[in-house]
């Protein structure tokens, strides 16, 4: 009977599903058994594979990124309708000074002419070539190749250059801002003054952007603060095409997670049309 009984606890053992933490079990007041066991995610185990937790290749994305780009015909495609429907022709400046804050503050203000005055200003700024740093395009055309260069390198460094009294707009590739000696998203190179680096970016102890490195020939690098220092206005920013984590310091290209799927579909295209071109020979 001992045996029995003994053998009956195994195969109720056998038959009870296992979990990766042990199940607890308490009662209700009639007596009914409450079991209570983790739940990560999976109503059947097995049904979502392994548990991945992904450290981001920034580098290896970005260069897969732009070869898609370069590739595929539906990449090229895609984010072009994606990037004229964003961008269009580029910003319209709608000047509309809060009324109430200036009357409060005793600012007599005609904001019809003001108005007025700063979207023309706005408008012949934007559409010379004085607003780049290089003076080769203006600032329309600069917006659409950032904002293309963000969703498919995963980021690009916007920095705001004040020569002749003029603020003019250099883009640097993300490819470029990199950490001078070490530090990453897990490992960071500190700094004497307790600021640390990760991914090419200065980061102080709440975490906000202080400067940023840019690899030149040579292995020199240039430290462009991201805030000028007299005026203390954002003089340099990234500009991301798609956040992962919160402490992922560095941008994502928008067509990451579908890079398999585009390489398929250029396989199969090329198969279609590959077959079609035999029979028809």
């Amino acid at each position: 009977k001992k045996i029995m009984n003994k053998w009956q606890k195994f195969i109720k053992w056998l038959d009870t599903p296992k979990q990766n933490v042990k199940d607890t079990h308490a009662r209700t007041s009639a007596g009914t058994l409450l079991y209570t066991h983790s739940f990560g995610g999976e109503k059947n185990m097995g049904e979502l594979g392994p548990v991945r937790s992904y450290a981001l290749d920034y580098d290896m994305l970005r260069a897969r990124s732009w070869q898609s780009l370069l590739e595929s015909e539906i990449t090229q495609t895609v984010l072009g309708k994606y990037i004229l429907w964003v961008v269009g022709e580029g910003l319209k400046m709608q000047a509309n000074p809060n009324k109430m804050i200036l009357k409060s503050e005793k600012i007599a203000l005609n904001t019809e002419e003001f108005n007025e005055v700063a979207e023309a200003r706005y408008s012949v700024w934007s559409n010379s070539t004085g607003s780049d740093y290089t003076g080769m395009e203006n600032l329309n055309i600069i917006s659409s190749t950032a904002f293309k260069n963000a969703i498919v390198g995963g980021d690009v460094l916007v920095v705001l250059r004040y020569e002749d009294n003029e603020v003019k707009v250099q883009l640097i590739d993300g490819a470029h801002v990199c950490s001078p000696m070490y530090g990453n998203d897990w490992y960071a190179y500190v700094l004497a003054n307790g600021n640390e680096i990760r991914n090419g970016i200065e980061l102080n102890a709440k975490g906000e952007h202080v400067a940023y490195y840019v690899k030149q020939e040579n292995l020199v690098f240039e430290r462009i603060e991201a805030k000028g220092s007299k005026t203390g206005l954002t003089m340099a920013y990234l500009l991301y095409g798609l956040k992962y984590r919160i402490d992922n310091t560095r941008g994502l290209p928008l067509i990451a997670t579908i890079l398999e799927t585009l390489k398929k579909l250029e396989r199969y295209k090329e198969a279609v049309v590959g077959s079609a071109e035999e029979r028809q020979k």
